[in-house]
């Protein structure tokens, strides 16, 4: 959210705006100072009864100033002013806020003022409204629980213009299109309060109003003229005809006004955050009014803001208020209960009780002592974030600053033995120079499908974002994006790894995977190699079990160098390089080193130790011909079973022995820890073998 300086000084002292952006984002939200501009300047002249800007001959549009709209730009009211720039204040400070997700208070210029009195411990000027009362009844009818609070206006005789001046300057340094007087007046409001407000075209709809579910499959056409298909999961307002705005969410193309509309109905209300939630995200439908609603708005103020919008109608669009209602079902105010002594635990330290007070005060609490225990109302702009006792010492201690509280090591028994084997394995691959990296677990379908992967089973049906609808079912694949995102922003070598879980189908496994690619150091000189690569993997085959080699090759690797691995005919594991021409349609550079184990849970695998022989071995060499597709890896581990063999090498792997058959050379070393093996001994155990390959594997000598 971007506002104006000047209009935040209206309500709370600013004196160095660097030092309250830093404050800010300290303590409360990321905060930046920048400077306003819009890029395009013109002479302000006088037309039709209000003022254009003018470049040259050419009328300036809200196009030009980056709205994407051709409407000219125009101003109401009487000018003091010549040029544009000096009517939006060209040059002016802009405070920037990204507010985290339970943060909806700050979403306001009066909301963010009052959070720097709190910090600076300065005067906050009240924000002055109106009494509303109630004059009416049967505008309205709720028939949901989720809107807690609706009121409702007739205005007549209205006179619609271009806003003033001043009103256009901040909206517009609010990012906020200027439309028209009456529109623009609920948009000023919604930046001034936090409240977000909606006008209908009153010779446009029929009265009363309902707010109810939407009916299934029910059509709507938003302001922007797209058509949406509702459900149960939208909340909407409607009269006996259709669906005259989606709640919380947006209006409808039907009763949209405009500078022709005479009568209104002035709309304020709470709506339920997880229900606006719900349903613009089934509608893919985000607006500055969900935006708010969604992170809660105060719904203890909303009387105050329609108040001071139908003031503001009157004096800009000369409205007439004809009839109020407002039909409310508000939760009572919420009280806490802290005990100091729960806080000191937490803070480290003894804090009097006055400062607790004093603190949360400064913030809106309103508090006292009862019995030692503080008790506190939470006003309603914190409501939504504020649930318990501890969220309160967070508040006193982010107010107090968390660097006044001294940093204490918090010792507690380990008790997750397979926590403890991933913090080891975490800490063999950094040790071996690899940095850690997080991705998100919801992924879109476009890396799998350059993988030549399947694209993941679990499909999340409300994504935050819409390409990002799947649980991962692979590490490396974030991994490829982490190095696309370093490397376009010329960041070639790195070597990174990332531990988290996968999911197959209605399966959890776990997974380690890595990736590195470029220089492992400048001097001397050396790009990572394949060693490199094998030294990773066999790491994290420490901590694993049951896998074994498949002679399987995967397309997105490099046909030459790769290995595969499975257990129970599923590949779990892989290492090789990235193939070139899968590299190229990721806009990846390089020789790219990648890797990854998936497991059900990690082990411990126990050393075994023996005593080394003093006598001498006994070395045979078998070659022995079996069909093409038995992996060598079989052959091995049966030899490696019988007692008083020490060790098996491949040395040859011949193909021309016969249609779909290979000769395999085995050197396998004999030797036992007590005595020289006779030749006859050796010979017997080799008949065995030879037995038992023949049995499993059809094996015969060659």
């Amino acid at each position: 959210m971007k506002l104006g300086l000047e209009w935040l000084r209206e309500f709370v002292e600013v004196k160095d705006p660097k030092e309250v952006a830093n404050l800010l984002s300290l303590k409360s939200v990321e905060a930046t100072i920048s400077y306003f501009d819009l890029g395009v300047d013109g002479n302000l002249e006088l037309l039709e009864g209000f003022y254009v800007a003018k470049d040259g001959n050419r009328v300036i549009t809200y196009k030009d100033l980056g709205f994407g709209v051709e409407d000219r730009f125009c101003l109401g009211g009487q000018l003091s002013v010549r040029t544009l720039s000096e009517a939006l204040g060209y040059g002016e400070e802009i405070i920037e806020i990204d507010p985290t997700p339970n943060r909806g208070d700050l979403l306001s210029v009066y909301g963010l003022g009052r959070e720097i009195a709190a910090l600076t411990d300065s005067h906050l000027k009240p924000l002055e409204a109106p009494e509303l009362k109630s004059n009416a009844q049967g505008l309205i009818e709720i028939k949901s629980q989720d809107c807690e609070l609706y009121i409702g206006a007739i205005i007549e005789e209205l006179e619609i213009g271009p806003s003033p001046q001043w009103m256009v300057k901040r909206l517009l340094q609010c990012g906020v299109r200027p439309i028209n007087a009456l529109v623009d007046i609920t948009n000023y409001v919604m930046m001034l309060t936090g409240q977000p407000l909606h006008a209908f075209d009153l010779e446009r709809i029929t009265l009363p109003l309902e707010v109810r579910d939407a009916k299934p499959k029910e059509e709507f056409i938003t302001l922007s003229g797209e058509k949406l298909s509702l459900g149960a999961e939208n909340l909407v307002i409607a009269d006996r005809q259709e669906v005259r705005a989606l709640a919380g969410v947006v209006g409808g193309l039907n009763s949209a006004v405009s500078k022709s509309t005479k009568r209104c109905f002035l709309e304020g209300a709470y709506f339920n955050a997880r229900r606006v939630r719900r349903s613009f995200k089934s509608v893919n439908v985000r607006t500055e009014s969900s935006f708010r609603f969604e992170r809660g708005v105060d719904k203890r103020g909303v009387k105050r803001a329609f108040a001071i919008a139908l003031e503001m109608i009157k004096e800009l669009c000369k409205g007439k208020i004809v009839k109020v209602e407002i039909v409310e079902n508000l939760s009572e105010e919420k009280i806490l209960r802290l005990n100091p002594e729960k806080l000191r635990l937490y803070a480290g330290k003894e804090v009097k009780k006055e400062d607790i007070s004093k603190a949360l005060e400064r913030i809106g609490f309103k508090c006292h002592f009862e019995n030692g225990v503080l008790n506190v109302k939470v006003p309603g702009w914190r409501e939504h974030d504020i649930k318990e006792d501890v969220d309160l010492i967070e508040e006193f201690m982010r107010l107090e600053g968390l660097d006044n509280f001294e940093k204490k090591r918090v010792c507690v028994p380990a008790s997750d033995k397979e926590q403890d084997l991933i913090e080891e394995l975490r800490d063999r691959l950094t040790s071996l120079g690899l940095y850690e990296v997080i991705n998100f677990s919801f992924e879109g379908a476009d890396v799998y499908e350059i993988l030549g992967l399947d694209v993941p089973k679990i499909e999340i049906l409300n994504p935050l974002v819409k390409s990002l609808r799947f649980i991962r079912s692979n590490i490396i694949t974030g991994l490829l994006k982490t190095c696309a995102y370093n490397q376009s922003r010329h960041n070639y070598s790195m070597a990174i790894f990332e531990l988290d879980s996968v999911y197959k189908s209605k399966r959890e496994l776990y997974g380690a995977g890595f990736l590195i690619v470029g220089e492992k150091r400048l001097y001397p000189a050396r790009n990572y190699d394949i060693w490199d690569a094998m030294e990773v993997f066999h790491e994290i085959l420490k901590f694993t079990q049951g896998l074994e080699i498949s002679r399987e090759k995967l397309g997105f690797l490099h046909p030459g160098v790769q290995v595969v691995y499975k257990k129970d005919d599923e590949i779990r594991g892989f290492v090789g390089i990235l193939n070139p021409e899968v590299a190229k349609k990721l806009e990846l550079r390089g020789e790219i080193y990648v890797g990854e184990v998936l497991f059900e849970k990690p082990v411990r695998k126990k050393p075994e130790f023996k005593r080394i022989s003093n006598f001498a071995p006994v070395v045979r060499d078998l070659s022995v011909v079996v069909d093409r597709e038995i992996e060598v890896a079989k052959l091995v581990n049966l030899v490696l079973e019988f007692a008083n063999v020490e060790e098996v090498k491949v040395f040859d792997i011949y193909l021309g022995v016969g249609e779909g058959k290979k000769s395999v050379g085995l050197r396998v070393k004999f030797r036992d820890p007590g005595k020289t093996l006779s030749d006859e001994e050796v010979n017997a155990i080799v008949g065995k073998m030879l037995s038992l390959l023949e049995e499993r594997f059809g094996a015969r000598l060659r």
